[in-house]
Formats: C-alpha cells, structure tokens, sequence
C-alpha cells in the first residue's frame, strides 16, 4: 500500500469520527431542548442570533450560517407560536437567505426565503430578496415578473426599482449575447445559401431562353428578362390561387361528406327515439288495461293458441278467469305512477350535487351511463384545432427543407434553441382521431370517463438570422381520464420529425416543451367543458 492510499484512508476515518461527534453532539442538543421551557428556548434562539449578527458584521458568514441554524432547533418543535416567535422565525430565516447568497448557494438562500414567504406572503423582505436571489441565478424572466409585483404593492421603494434596472440591462445583455451565438451558426452555411441563389437564377434564366425561342417560333413579342420575370410571378400566384381554390372546393365537399354522414347519425337517433316511444306508449298501453279491468287479459288467437298448447302439455300461468282472492291480490300489487317521489327542494338538492345524468335517477343510487363520444369528438377537435402561436416580428421565408443535401448536424448549434426564436406555430390537420367518452352513474357519484388518440400535423417556424421551417408531428396515444400512478398527460404525448431537416436531437426541445404545454392546456380546456355536464 503507497502513502497516497494511507493519506486517503486516514482522511475517511477522520471524517467518520467527526460525523459521528456532530451526530452525538445534535441528539444531545435535541434533549437538552426537551427539558427547556418555552421562555428558555426563545431566550437561547435569541442569544443565537444576536451571535450570529456579529459573525455577519466581521463578514464570517459560514459561521454566521451555524448560529442561525442553531437557533432555528430551539424553535422547531414549538407547538401553538404567537406572533413574536414567527417574528423570530422569519428574521432567522432572512439572515440565513442573505448568508447563503453572500457565499453563492443561491439554491438554500431559496429555500429559506421561501420559508419566510409560507409563514408570512407578503413579507417585504422576504419578496424582495426572493426577487434577488433569481437575479443572482440569472433567472432574469422570472425576477422581472417578482420585482414588478413587489413594485406594485411598494411602489416607492428605491432598491427595488434600482433591481429592476439591473435586471433589464443584464436580460439584453443576456439575449444579446445569445443571439450573436446563434447567429455564427448560420453564418458557416451562408455558401450554401449563395450557391442555392445561382442555382434559381440560372435555371430562371435557362426557362427564359427556351421561353424566347418559343415566342420566335410562334412569330410573338421578344420580351426582357425582367418583364418575363414578372409575367412568370403572376403566373405562378394565379397557379397557386387555382391551387387554393381547388383545395378549397375539396374541403367543401369533403364537408357535405361529413354532413351526410352526421345526417345519417341524426336520423338513427331519430329511429332510436321513435322505437322508444313505441315501446313506452306499448307498456302505458298494457298497464291502462291491468289498471281498468285486472281480470281480463287482451289476447290474441296467435296468444290462445300457445295458452291452449300449454294447458294440454300441465300447468298454466295464462288465466283468463281469475278467482276472487287473486284479483283482489292482484289490485293490490300492481305497478303504480309515483307522482310525487321527490318534492321540488330534494329534487333541487340532487340537480346541485349532481349526481346522475337523467331526472329520473336524481338521487343517483341507480348505475347510469350515457354515451358522450360523438360530442367529445367534436370538442377535441376543436381543442386541438385552436393550438396557437405567433410571433409580430417579420422575417424572410427561406425553408431549409430545401436544403435536403446538406447536413446541418455538421454545425456546432448550441445544445438547445430558446424559446424566443420561435416565430409561429401551425396545426396543419389532425388525423386518425378516435374518441370513447361515457359519463356513468356510479354508486352516487357522477364521472366523466374519455380515452382518445389522433396525429396532430404542425408546422413550427424558427426565427434566427432568417425563417426556417420544421415539421413535426405530436402524437398523442390513448391519452384517458383515468390516469396510470406517477403519470401526467405528457407521458402519452410523443412529438416525431415529419422531415429531412438534419438537426442535433436536443436542438428544439423547448420549443417541443412549449407545444407539449399548449396541447395539454387544450386537453385541460376540454376536461372543463366535460365535466359541465
């Protein structure tokens, strides 16, 4: 064994003795503070802290930490505090804040800060370092968003708006910084995009002399280069209006496809609706003429001939004449209209804890179930449809889907794309949607049950130095209502490339983050709509 291996054995030991030593020394703090009285534990936290001032006056911060720390024991098992030991409690833990921020361990200077806003919200000190301590951690956004509500409640406060100040100048500093970053990027691909340029006009000019020559040919006015060129553009928005138009009038028909088919489902329902009115006026009908005349049974020669078979083969439960005794049992067990089952106050109780679908079934002690998926279908879609992004800068509209041939996995692009240079986000169509949704009466209890999936087409734009355009597409998979243990929403929400744009596998994972929240916050749009019912 050499002496390095010797050193680093001793240093272990030693390092086990000492954890060992500060264990024994906390369990005998801890029942010295047992056998104290309230007065002796504040008196002792108290003197702690004052000890602790000192240290943080002579700049010993470290030790300053172990004092309030200490103090903050003689004050955590105290049941019922007044308002003088949370006083004590916050200052404690304020003092801890600005130590752990003076020797940067921003994320303790947090925890304790956030100690002091869960006793007290409002706290001036408390909001104001918090708003400091996200400075320091460069978290500009979010200190920005706190100093302004703290300026709003204290809005004369000097420091606070001097933070302010400093958080401006530091977050464009920041963004600045980022974009020369992501800029220098692009810059290395600036040949490609010049050779591309060459490329367009040469073919532009080679479809012009071949133009030329046809119009000779044709005996037709010779034209210019650039009054061919703007002959050419007309053409091409005429082509493309054709193009939409054409889109259009498929889309409308595919509508009138669609609104057959819901005319169709509108008419079975209507079918439905008839056969159910059929068979209740069926039953009002039978229990009229048990009601008039219990004796007498309305058959038919098809019913006497299946009665008549029956008698010969033994006994008989179809009697035409039926004795006294059993028609006055009879009277008194019939099926009867309850009229008033439920007055208007219980009824009212049960439609505002909402219990069951149907008025009948108001108590919900009765297992009930409606189908919801054709409406949830719907509702979805329109959901899903309203996702949303745009950005008012302007922009070029270069696509380096274009680009196939080159590798742009080849530059060195930062690990991951901010989400401010995202431009626009569009659903271009959904596919494969399919929706179940049920509400069901269960036990008293009303629920909203749903599982759906479909394919969400979307196209996000990426503003850096010019426009670039990404396709994805969000898969969502039998997301439900009933959700697996430790699993969101997000866990069934997979998003794929749908094209050839080679780019590092991490470079847009916030942006996906972002259009995850948006799909998500969708769903939770239509959960709210659901449960209306």
């Amino acid at each position: 064994m050499n002496d390095m291996e010797k050193e680093g054995k001793k240093n272990s030991s030693k390092k086990e003795e000492n954890n060992k030593v500060e264990d024994e020394n906390e369990k005998e703090l801890e029942e010295k503070i047992k056998g104290m009285s309230l007065d002796e534990k504040i008196k002792n936290a108290l003197d702690l802290k004052l000890e602790g001032n000192n240290d943080f006056k002579n700049k010993n911060y470290e030790r300053a930490i172990s004092k309030y720390n200490e103090g903050m024991k003689y004050l955590k098992n105290i049941e019922n505090k007044n308002s003088k030991i949370n006083e004590l409690e916050i200052a404690l833990y304020l003092n801890l804040s600005i130590c752990y921020s003076n020797v940067e361990k921003y994320n303790d200077a947090y925890e304790n800060v956030m100690k002091v806003l869960t006793i007290d919200k409002k706290n001036a000190k408390g909001m104001f370092r918090l708003c400091q301590i996200e400075f320091n951690r460069c978290n500009f956004d979010i200190a920005k968003e706190k100093i302004q509500d703290f300026l709003k409640l204290y809005p004369d406060n000097v420091d606070a708006k001097k933070l302010l100040k400093n958080i401006i100048i530091k977050q464009s500093e920041h963004n600045k910084k980022q974009k020369e970053a992501f800029s220098k990027i692009f810059e290395k691909a600036s040949g490609l995009y010049d050779d591309r340029e060459k490329e367009i006009m040469r073919k532009k000019k080679e479809k012009y002399e071949n133009d030329m020559k046809s119009r000779k040919e044709k005996n037709e006015k010779i034209i210019d280069f650039d009054e061919w060129e703007v002959l050419e553009n007309e053409k091409r928005k005429k082509e493309d209006e054709e193009q939409k138009e054409k889109q259009k009038e498929k889309e409308r028909e595919r509508e009138k496809e669609r609104e057959k088919e819901r005319e169709k489902e509108r008419e079975k329902e209507r079918e439905k609706e008839k056969e159910k009115t059929k068979k209740k006026k069926k039953c009002s009908s039978i229990t009229s003429n048990t009601t008039n005349n219990s004796s007498y049974l309305d058959i038919d020669e098809e019913d006497q001939k299946i009665i008549d078979e029956t008698k010969k083969m033994g006994y008989c439960y179809f009697k035409k004449d039926i004795k006294e005794d059993d028609k006055k049992f009879y009277e008194k067990n019939l099926p009867k209209k309850i009229e008033n089952g439920i007055n208007d106050d219980d009824l009212h109780l049960y439609k505002n804890e909402n219990k069951a679908i149907s008025s009948w079934n108001a108590a919900g002690t009765t297992y009930e179930e409606k189908d919801m998926s054709k409406w949830a279908k719907s509702k979805i879609e329109e959901c899903l449809t309203n996702i949303h992004f745009k950005n008012i800068e302007k922009s070029d509209y270069l696509n380096l889907n274009n680009q196939n041939e080159y590798n742009l996995s080849n530059l060195q692009y930062p690990e991951i794309l901010p989400i401010q240079y995202l431009s626009k986000i569009d659903i271009n169509e959904i596919n494969d949607l399919s929706v179940d949704a049920q509400i069901v009466v269960i036990r008293g209890t009303k629920r909203h049950i749903f599982e759906f999936s479909c394919n969400l087409h979307v196209t996000l734009y990426v503003n850096i130095t010019e426009l670039h355009i990404h396709k994805v597409i969000v898969e969502i998979k039998e997301l439900s209502s009933e959700l697996e243990a430790g699993k969101t929403w997000k866990n069934y929400i997979t998003i794929k490339k749908n094209d050839k744009l080679k780019i590092s596998d991490k470079l847009f994972n916030h942006i996906y983050e972002m259009l995850m929240d948006k799909v998500e916050n969708q769903i939770k749009l239509f959960t709210e709509e659901y449960s209306k019912f």
